[in-house]
């Protein structure tokens, strides 16, 4: 049975929740704009694939936080080089700023918790 825990808001646990689910979040509609209709040439099946796994291993990785897992860190180190490089292909795109900031954070947040 999952145990789901609640940081406090000023933790990096906590932080790095909140910018894995919103990079999840960003990720995942950025990466299903061609299924909604929205053609986007600019959007390659590289980049679209890249995104909706960007933001499913952001999604998976904030449940390992919550629940405190022991191999959270782990895969927060893994979620902030992948977050790394999904940025570094929507800067290259263009047309993908919002994905692009929120990657980044979730880079910057995931290797805090790596870290400690």
């Amino acid at each position: 049975m999952l145990r789901f825990l609640n940081p406090s808001p000023d933790t990096a646990s906590a932080r790095a929740v909140e910018a894995c689910l919103r990079c999840y979040s960003t990720c995942m509609s950025a990466g299903l704009l061609p299924y909604r209709g929205v053609s986007e040439a600019w959007l390659d099946d590289e980049v679209r694939q890249l995104l909706i796994v960007t933001a499913e291993l952001c999604k998976v990785t904030a449940k390992y936080l919550r629940t405190g897992n022991s191999q959270a860190g782990a895969l927060c180190a893994v979620c902030a080089d992948l977050c790394s490089e999904c940025a570094d292909a929507c800067d290259a795109r263009g047309g993908l700023t919002e994905c692009a900031r929120d990657c980044r954070l979730c880079t910057s947040r995931s290797r805090d918790v790596a870290r400690m």
